[in-house]
């Protein structure tokens, strides 16, 4: 499954010197990206609506060490550590007028990585994902590694998930533990958005990912089903085939359709036809094709699978060509 992983942090001020008793703080700290990831490099800029900063002479501290300082000095750039690492970004402020202040900000980097899974059918030893089909349902599954200061991670089940869908956040589907979301693709067909936000019990963690989840039209494959080889998939019948004995087996392979099966207790109904005349007798995934006469020829088959409602546009067809040399 392909997997993706978005490293963010949760900034907490630790607090700020004022000479201001109940206003705004006179000093923040921007972080672009707002959320950076660990091991990740990240502009961190002064602001303040208080104080003239392009005056003021500015120190720089990075857990406690002076990393830089001048007058003006607004904008820093640190690199931050592992995840759960607490990196502790100090900045001190004096202004011409004789005032001091003093802003601090805590991070620790957390992750989450958004997995997702079909219901979509793939054949046996398929090596490709099982992507998600029209009106298909699909689960997305939320990985995070949060650490605690002493280094030992929370488990899944500890963590608070809030999950959005398009945007829209979804209560019923949020809270603590639910690292699991379930979606479906509606009509009209369109990509989802999937969206997580996660944070720790005590809220001194938190990392964010989207996924785009976009559906696809199932699709129908065919291959001949020899009696020695069995299906034979390195090889797609999808252009001219040449019957060489008398008799061979064509097998119709679904892909991405919602069905555990393409048995006979398949949810899926298959229609078959020979030179655009519907062989009605034949209903499963399986037909055999047997020499009617001595005679060369040519021949178009064609076979449409289509579910059951109310998942009716899950479907697809396939066709190729057979040809027979005369047999004498």
């Amino acid at each position: 499954m392909k997997r993706l992983a978005v490293f963010a942090l949760f900034l907490i001020p630790a607090f700020a010197h004022a000479q201001f008793g109940g206003v705004a703080e006179p000093l923040q700290m921007v972080f672009s990206p707002e959320r950076p990831g660990a091991f990740q490099t990240v502009a961190v800029t002064l602001e303040s609506s208080l104080a003239e900063l392009s005056a003021a002479e500015i120190i720089w501290l990075v857990n406690d060490a002076v990393v830089a300082q001048g007058m003006g000095k607004t904008r820093i750039s640190i690199r931050t550590g592992a995840e759960g690492a607490p990196l502790k970004i100090t900045a001190v402020v004096a202004t011409n007028e004789g005032q001091t202040f003093r802003k601090e900000t805590l991070i620790r980097p957390a992750a989450v990585a958004l997995l997702w899974q079909s219901e979509g059918y793939v054949p046996p030893l398929y090596r490709g994902k099982a992507l998600l089909p029209y009106q298909g349902v699909v689960t997305v599954v939320a990985l995070p590694r949060f650490l605690r200061e002493d280094g030992t991670p929370y488990a899944a089940r500890e963590l608070i998930y809030t999950w959005s869908e398009n945007g829209e956040v979804v209560g019923e589907a949020s809270g603590a533990g639910r690292s699991a979301f379930l979606t479906q693709s509606r009509l009209p067909i369109r990509a989802t958005e999937v969206s997580v936000f996660v944070v720790s019990p005590d809220k001194t963690l938190a990392a964010e990912k989207s996924e785009t989840i976009a559906p696809v039209p199932p699709r129908l494959l065919l291959y001949e089903n020899h009696p020695l080889y069995g299906l034979r998939f390195e090889k797609v019948l999808n252009g001219a085939f040449a019957l060489q004995g008398d008799e061979t087996r064509i097998s119709a392979v679904p892909f991405f359709f919602e069905t555990k099966t393409r048995s006979a207790r398949s949810p899926l109904s298959f229609t078959w036809s020979l030179n655009f005349a519907s062989l009605e007798r034949e209903k499963t995934s399986e037909l055999t094709l047997r020499r009617s006469s001595s005679r060369g020829g040519r021949a178009e088959l064609a076979v449409e699978a289509r579910n059951e409602e109310p998942k009716s546009f899950q479907t697809a067809r396939a066709a190729m060509n057979i040809t027979m040399g005369e047999n004498n």
